[in-house]
């Protein structure tokens, strides 16, 4: 399978041929889904959400820098209150913020003078490096991926707030090779639950939503979300929600190859 590349905000691979049985032209009379989308955090891999790092502390060297006035467990809440505001705008309106919007509020609310700051991409490099130090392969990852790359093309969907994060991170682990496209909320505009950003998904790589499921941890962006697009879901984890007819719920990864399988294509439009 090809490497991913870049492709309009997204990672997407070269290769479809239309002889190919795994594409959108080769569909015909399968019933089985050609395309498998997965969340990345969470579901292939385990990580802490905290936004607060437990080693290097960016925000407070980045502010001391900056010549502020300011002790750790002070960078740490304003950072922590800094991101739990643009999730909760992005939670109402759908739409993604990017790092540099964390960091220009961070500026703002330190109280320096204009020029004082170094570049953000300063804070967003050192933060982001210590926070993903933690970030593991979730337990089965390998088996699953190379069990479904067999015969499906595998993408991943992850609402994320910089464009780099998970590419990089997938060829941490030496995996980028079995996925065909990196979609970053980021990039698109839009953020998992909100349907655009799986329209966005299925049409970079040019397969139907009913012939694709998406694999994740959350019940809202993860299986509410792809459904409304017409996607097929599988969910993987502990589900407290009510019983959805239509969705599949796995322990872990390593059931996910056997729950796909028994997606057949179009159910969302023909129960």
């Amino acid at each position: 399978m090809p490497c991913a590349q870049h492709f309009r905000g997204a990672q997407v691979g070269t290769g479809y041929s239309p002889r190919d049985p795994r594409t959108r032209t080769a569909r015909s009379e399968s019933t089985i889904a050609t395309h498998v989308f997965f969340d990345f955090f969470g579901t292939l891999v385990d990580y802490d959400p905290s936004p607060v790092g437990t080693e290097h502390n960016a925000p407070l060297a980045y502010a001391t820098a900056a010549g502020a006035d300011l002790a750790g467990a002070e960078a740490d809440t304003l950072w922590s209150t800094i991101w739990a505001e643009l999730d909760a705008h992005a939670d109402e309106t759908g739409r993604e913020w990017a790092m540099v919007d964390a960091v220009e509020r961070f500026r703002d609310r330190l109280g320096v003078p204009d020029g004082a700051c170094p570049p953000a991409s300063e804070l967003i490099g050192a933060y982001l490096t210590t926070w993903s130090r933690s970030v593991a392969p979730a337990a089965g990852l390998d088996s699953c991926l190379q069990n479904l790359s067999a015969d499906h093309r595998l993408c991943v969907v992850s609402n994320t707030h910089d464009t780099d994060l998970v590419p990089g991170l997938l060829a941490r682990f030496g995996i980028a090779d079995r996925f065909d496209a990196v979609i970053a909320s980021v990039d698109v505009g839009w953020r998992k639950p909100n349907p655009e950003i799986f329209r966005f998904a299925t049409e970079s790589v040019g397969v139907e939503p009913e012939d694709a499921v998406f694999v994740g941890d959350s019940w809202r962006p993860d299986v509410v979300g792809p459904r409304s697009a017409g996607m097929n879901a599988v969910f993987v984890g502990a589900h407290t929600q009510p019983t959805d007819d239509g969705v599949t719920v796995v322990d872990s990864l390593h059931r996910v190859p056997d729950a796909v399988r028994s997606v057949r294509t179009g159910s969302l439009h023909r129960r």
